[in-house]
């Protein structure tokens, strides 16, 4: 059994999983919440694919360009997140303020590894291949290791990873209730803004102009349109105990 788990966890997808898929939720999963934001991340995945493939911006897809914008991303979280985390904590009755800081560190170190494991990935990609160059006589089809098989596995662990991101913000649902809403909302609005202000180069890789401004701003308000439904559901559900706060004796 232990043997199939590391297995699993060293296939791309098992190993997305293993980081950035909740294990510490403090209230049950939300039947409805879960499926709505399944199809966000989806619809928001396959519609930015097919725009690239329809207009032919596939540059956009090389991996190091793709890892950047991944980093670029987590980047943007790290303030972001300490931002909603201090937002969580200050609203938190006194009693409650320690054991919301305590519970708070696994987002807090699933922002961490998500960093660090971009980054590492980007170096590889920048300058691993070309040190493996140096050894070419001696690497049995190392076009295949570096150039087809590493790529390939870097891709589906960073296509994997984007999709529970934006379905659960580096775990935000395992340190405080309101915290995944919030962070889903700041979030989606400092990326469409940093989109539009940064990295819109007007039909830079033939899309649109229009359209590359008209996507960020629908993404991030459909993201709070579901925010504020989470929110008020996740309401619902901690109304028969109105001052709930993480237990300090949950893991």
């Amino acid at each position: 059994m232990r043997r199939q788990s590391w297995a699993m966890v060293l296939l791309p997808w098992g190993a997305a999983a293993f980081l950035f898929k909740p294990r510490y939720r403090l209230l049950p999963e939300d039947p409805l919440m879960s499926v709505l934001g399944r199809i966000r991340a989806i619809a928001g995945l396959v519609m930015t694919v097919g725009i690239a493939i329809y207009y032919g911006a596939f540059s956009d897809f090389a991996l190091e360009p793709f890892l950047n914008s991944l980093l670029l991303t987590g980047l943007l979280a790290v303030p972001s997140m300490l931002l909603c985390m201090g937002v969580v904590v200050a609203l938190a009755g006194r009693g409650g303020r320690g054991a919301a800081v305590r519970q708070l560190r696994w987002p807090a170190l699933t922002l961490g590894v998500f960093v660090t494991v971009m980054a590492a990935l980007l170096l590889f990609n920048a300058g691993g291949a070309s040190r493996l160059d140096r050894y070419d006589d001696h690497i049995p089809l190392n076009g295949m290791v570096y150039g087809g098989i590493v790529s390939l596995w870097f891709l589906v662990f960073a296509f994997r990873s984007i999709y529970l991101i934006s379905q659960y913000w580096f775990n935000a649902v395992d340190g405080h209730p309101y915290l995944q809403p919030l962070m889903a909302i700041w979030m989606a609005w400092v990326l469409a803004i940093n989109t539009l202000v940064f990295q819109n180069d007007g039909d830079a890789g033939g899309v649109p102009s229009a359209l590359g401004t008209a996507l960020p701003v629908l993404a991030a308000t459909v993201t709070t349109a579901l925010a504020a439904a989470e929110a008020a559901r996740v309401r619902e559900a901690l109304q028969p105990v109105p001052n709930y706060w993480p237990d300090p004796s949950h893991p």
